[in-house]
Parts: C-alpha cells; sequence; structure tokens
C-alpha cells in the first residue's frame, strides 16, 4: 500500500515540438483526476528554456541567477560561496539533504553582470573543495 503526503502532484511535460503543458495530478482516496493546470504559449513561456539543446540560451544581463550546490558540510559550503562571491550581495537558502544526511544542498542567488561572470562564478563554485557539484 503506497501512502502519498500530498493530495496534489504537479506534472510538466514537454511534448515534442510542442509547448509544454503544466497538468495537476489531484488524488482522493483510490481515485485521481487529471487536469491542464496552465498551457504555455508563445508569451509565457519559460525563457531559459531553448528550443532545441543547441540553441544558445538568451539571457539579459544583469539578471538575477540561481545556482544549486551540493557538499558534505553546510557551514563550508557557506564560506566557500562568501569566498567566491566576496562583498558581492547574494541570498543562500538550504534545500534537500539526502537521505542519510551525508550531503547538503543549498541555492545560491544573485545578480549576475554578464555571461562570462555567471560561467566564472560557477567554475569557481565547481572547482571549490566543499563542493561536491553546481546545478
Amino acid at each position: 500500500m503506497i501512502h502519498l503526503a500530498r493530495k496534489f502532484l504537479t506534472i510538466l511535460i514537454f511534448p515534442d515540438n510542442l509547448l509544454p503543458v503544466e497538468l495537476i495530478l489531484m488524488l482522493s482516496g483510490l481515485s485521481c483526476t487529471l487536469k491542464v493546470k496552465k498551457q504555455y504559449n508563445e508569451e509565457n513561456r519559460y525563457p531559459s528554456m531553448p528550443e532545441n539543446k543547441k540553441q544558445k540560451l538568451q539571457l539579459e544581463y544583469p539578471c538575477l541567477w540561481t545556482y544549486k550546490i551540493i557538499g558534505t558540510d553546510r557551514n563550508k559550503m557557506k564560506c566557500a560561496v562568501y569566498e567566491i562571491i566576496r562583498d558581492r550581495q547574494c541570498r543562500i537558502t538550504p534545500s534537500r539533504q539526502s537521505e542519510t544526511a551525508k550531503y547538503f544542498s543549498m541555492n545560491v542567488e544573485l545578480t549576475v553582470e554578464s555571461e562570462s561572470h555567471r560561467t566564472n562564478l560557477y567554475e569557481a563554485l565547481k572547482a571549490h573543495q566543499a563542493i561536491k557539484l553546481v546545478l
């Protein structure tokens, strides 16, 4: 028997060559109802999703950017972020931890000034010893 903690499950699907569709699965006892919550069109489409993977992401700088970092020690991860970001303002929020509590993830949100600034920060975070993975 499966017990679900939530009564709603949101699913985003991306049919080939079509715009994404957001679906909500409403769970009620043994039955469920599926309805389309929002169909995306060209105006409200996610700006960060290129049509195909070879197309370059088009962003207007400066813009707000979020990195998800994963590591084994929250304090060392925070110190690493402040060491790399230095005097720039950023917001660090805890995200999740692994089932065994060995790994932790955090979201680092800040304003990036250019493509090179964004990728340089990514590379610096990725290279730091306290950070195992950057998304």
